[in-house]
């Protein structure tokens, strides 16, 4: 699908689209301010996977993406057995900014938006690696807003 323009609207809704059974879609975002003025590179999505039937759904995700530290409401890391997990939280070069522990007997685990020294971390792109207990890794990107 090419480039949607969701004017003032902060969500888009594609209709009548074809889409395969166990496969990931990803989308882009780019922003436009008033001026017209679109940014300067677009923000994409870690996947939306398209399940049904008989078909295995991902180990792991996390929501909501992208996370707004302010709210009162936590970005959640899941995963679909409850055998437990590790959540690493990456910049984009790579230093590792926070880690979790998703305990056995739960699937999800929340984060505030703090790294492992207890600071807010800045707004932009993250890489989370979801490592469940057979092994089993799941990764992706996450945006943080302020």
């Amino acid at each position: 699908l090419g480039w949607t323009d969701a004017g003032p609207a902060t969500s888009v809704t594609a209709t009548g689209l074809t889409l395969t059974l166990g496969t990931t879609y990803y989308f882009s975002v780019k922003a436009r301010n008033g001026a017209g003025l679109d940014s300067i590179s677009a923000t994409n999505s870690n996947g939306q996977y398209v399940s049904g039937g008989n078909v295995t759904k991902p180990a792991a995700a996390a929501y909501p993406n992208p996370f707004k530290i302010s709210s009162a409401a936590p970005m959640k890391f899941s995963i679909t057995n409850t055998t437990g997990a590790d959540v690493k939280i990456y910049t984009m070069s790579g230093r590792l900014v926070k880690e979790l522990t998703i305990p056995a007997g739960s699937n999800i685990v929340n984060w505030d938006g703090r790294n492992n020294d207890g600071e807010n971390t800045g707004r932009g792109i993250y890489l989370y690696t979801i490592t469940d207990a057979t092994g089993q890794k799941t990764t992706g990107k996450l945006a943080v807003t302020k």
